[in-house]
């Protein structure tokens, strides 16, 4: 059996280091260039890259459900202001 050993610290980064981090992959650095320069772990890169991916999804989809909305809305509102010419 071996020694104990202490559990190994889990980093815990920040929302602005991590889009610092993925701004410069913006600049055209790869991945592996960005580990490098910041001491990030390539694999933290390509997952915060994807999750970064999947919430713009997210946010465009709920614009997009809003436009809709407001388009249907402002169509209804036509229509009531014609009822009064």
């Amino acid at each position: 059996m071996g020694l104990p050993t202490k559990p190994k610290k889990r980093n815990h980064y920040t929302c602005e280091l991590k889009q610092r981090t993925l701004n410069l992959l913006d600049n055209g650095l790869t991945p592996t260039e960005v580990a490098k320069r910041t001491g990030v772990r390539e694999s933290n890169i390509y997952r915060w890259r994807r999750e970064f991916m999947a919430r713009s999804v997210d946010a465009i989809n709920d614009l997009q459900q809003e436009l809709k909305r407001l388009r249907q809305e402002n169509t209804q509102l036509k229509k009531r202001l014609k009822q009064f010419e």
